[in-house]
């Protein structure tokens, strides 16, 4: 479950807004594919569970390295067929969204724990703005 901390509301993995384009841009994803996506946000979740903190920006987990030889390549492989006019970074943003979509939906059945998040231009991390939706579990 997923519940947005400032609201202490249930929220959707993906928004009614948002589906036609999750439709969209996850149309050519296989399900063998899918599956290694969810499957690959799932471990990557498991590891923060290990850590004290508990807290994970979506945005940060799909960055910072080359997706090539990841699970996640079919996101950006979906995103460049439907986004063949658009350029590189508004490719790479629009994988990103749905990387994020990928991430809520994976926790919105992710064992049984109640993932809390908030996203604002108001959370920062060295100053930067945190674009993405900042996961976490409230201390026990």
């Amino acid at each position: 479950m997923i519940f947005d901390a400032i609201k202490q509301k249930e929220v959707i993995a993906i928004p009614k807004p948002l589906k036609r384009e999750w439709d969209l841009y996850t149309s050519g994803i296989t399900p063998d594919e899918h599956q290694g996506i969810i499957g690959w946000i799932k471990a990557k979740f498991d590891e923060v569970m290990e850590r004290r903190d508990r807290v994970q920006p979506s945005g940060w987990l799909g960055s910072g390295f080359d997706w090539t030889y990841s699970p996640l390549l079919p996101i950006y492989r979906e995103c460049r067929v439907h986004m063949h006019r658009f350029s590189d970074e508004e490719i790479e943003e629009k994988a990103g969204q749905i990387f994020g979509l990928f991430v809520s939906l994976t926790l919105a059945d992710h064992r049984n724990e109640k993932w809390y998040f908030v996203k604002g231009e108001e959370y920062r991390a060295h100053g930067v703005p945190i674009r993405s939706r900042i996961y976490f579990l409230p201390d026990e």
